[in-house]
């Protein structure tokens, strides 16, 4: 789907609160005994899939059942599903829950991980869940890069695309460890505007205040050229949990059940149109 089909979207999308609470939990933590498991994957932790979290509405959050709420909270409790795997949780701001699946301390990491090459060689990306275009936050509603130059402009911490923006903005760039910390910055009137991604941008943001806007194509920020692939993030070294979670995704792709939980977050299947995986 194009950039610009999206940006039509943005109006569809129902505005919902956030709260950032921070915390560590045991997630699902019944599994029948006489559940049979659809694959066979090695984990952190025998029989539990240890899953990173941070706060990146709608895609995932600190809050909910078990220590987790969000799309792919809602996914992975399906997955863990299928696969017999209680779920513990581990949360950590958006820098660190990387690193935590990178060194063997989680088995995922959700949030919609960006699909970029410079993340595919520390980590295992999952196939395309959906796409998330980067969107500028403001209330002018401004959709180009170069009208902020000379504003101070907020991201998070982790994004892809913060060392393109850092070159372009320089010590105007402000990096938040959340968007929940970013949209409470930007409400309060210390940051000119906010860029993050179109899908949790259009939930976290008052609407009445601010506009959310996708942003025009700048060729020094190239996550603006082509929507990014957001994606779950696995072990490098564990493809067969990697496979297992992509055959599963398959799945829940073709029967609707993905559709489904996107509804249920307010948000267009229209996002679903993801194309061929492709690394940005």
């Amino acid at each position: 789907m194009s950039i610009k089909r999206f940006a039509a979207l943005l109006s569809t999308i129902t505005v919902a609160s956030v709260a950032l609470v921070g915390c560590s939990s045991e997630g699902d933590t019944t599994v029948a005994a006489d559940c049979k498991p659809a694959h066979t994957f090695s984990t952190v932790s025998k029989g539990t899939l240890t899953v990173g979290v941070t706060d990146m509405p709608p895609q995932v959050t600190t809050t909910g059942e078990g220590g987790m709420g969000g799309i792919d909270a809602d996914i992975i409790r399906l997955f863990a599903k299928a696969e017999c795997t209680t779920i513990t949780v581990q949360t950590g701001n958006s820098a660190a829950v990387i690193p935590g699946v990178q060194q063997g301390r989680s088995d995922v990491a959700l949030g919609g991980w960006n699909r970029t090459k410079e993340r595919s060689t520390i980590v295992s990306l999952s196939d395309p869940l959906y796409i998330d275009p980067l969107a500028i936050i403001s209330a002018a509603g401004t959709d180009t890069i170069k009208a902020l130059e000379g504003k101070t402009v907020g991201t998070v911490d982790g994004y892809n695309y913060v060392p393109s923006l850092k070159a372009v903005f320089g010590d105007k760039l402000k990096l938040y460890p959340t968007p929940v910390n970013m949209a409470q910055d930007l409400d309060a009137g210390r940051i000119d505007a906010a860029i993050d991604g179109a899908i949790a941008a259009a939930v976290t943001y008052n609407m009445e205040k601010f506009k959310v806007a996708v942003a025009q194509g700048d060729d020094r920020v190239p996550a603006t050229q082509e929507a990014a692939q957001g994606a779950l993030v696995f072990n490098l070294g564990n493809a067969e949990l990697t496979k297992a979670f992509n055959e599963f995704l398959a799945g829940i792709r073709k029967d609707g059940t993905l559709a489904g939980i996107l509804k249920n977050h307010n948000v267009p299947a229209e996002v679903l149109e993801t194309g061929d995986p492709r690394l940005i």
